[in-house]
């Protein structure tokens, strides 16, 4: 169980995540790599959690794994930065008052990152250890 539902997460974040980025929705994170495994452990730990429901492959209720997948895609879609048409003229205080709340900006994301991942983790192995 628990390598089908390992791969059949795999499936789902892969095929969402290709289509999500490929339209440069990949969050708040600039690797695309954070992106994908974040969308990944999402799609794991929900799907692995959920209440099973749907049809079923390979024994493994799919439909929760997909479902997943697409909200958490669609999530980082819509807190995915947005590019500006054209540079604002700005002071040389102004830039560098952009500059302290890009850094705060970029130390207070890479804390929700990890504190993510560590969650996603945790309730992977809370789920796999109870089932023994």
């Amino acid at each position: 169980m628990f390598f089908t539902e390992f791969f059949v997460a795999l499936f789902f974040s892969i095929l969402t995540g290709i289509i999500f980025a490929s339209k440069g929705y990949r969050g708040p994170w600039e690797p695309i790599w954070v992106y994908f495994v974040l969308l990944f452990l999402f799609t794991w730990t929900s799907g692995a959690w959920i209440t099973p429901m749907g049809p079923t492959l390979f024994g493994i209720y799919w439909l929760p794994f997909l479902y997943f997948a697409v909200i958490f895609s669609l999530i980082m879609a819509a807190i995915s930065p947005r590019r500006r048409p054209f540079k604002w003229k700005t002071t040389q205080e102004k830039k560098h008052e952009v500059q302290e709340m890009e850094i705060a900006a970029a130390v207070t994301m890479n804390i929700f990152l990890w504190l993510l991942l560590i969650s996603f983790l945790v309730s992977i192995i809370l789920r796999y250890r109870n089932l023994s």
